[in-house]
């Protein structure tokens, strides 16, 4: 069987993917537009941390997290 190569192949890909949610606890409603859940994704683990504060988030040192609404009342 001859091989064919792909003519575009994807590269793959390294690096973290963080689904963070918030530490205290929130009543959703479907009026709410605000999630209190957010996903990351970066090289490193602190690129990462840095999309997280950018956004508003606080990141604790027992892996945990605060949503920027939360932190706003902290």
């Amino acid at each position: 069987m001859k091989r064919v190569l792909h003519n575009k192949p994807e590269p793959y890909r390294g690096g973290y993917e963080m689904h963070v949610d918030c530490k205290y606890a929130h009543e959703y409603t479907f009026t709410d537009p605000y999630c209190k859940s957010t996903i990351v994704a970066g090289e490193t683990r602190q690129e990462c941390f840095k999309q997280l504060r950018d956004r508003g988030w606080i990141i604790h040192r027992d892996r945990t997290t605060t949503c920027p609404d939360c932190a706003k009342k902290v």
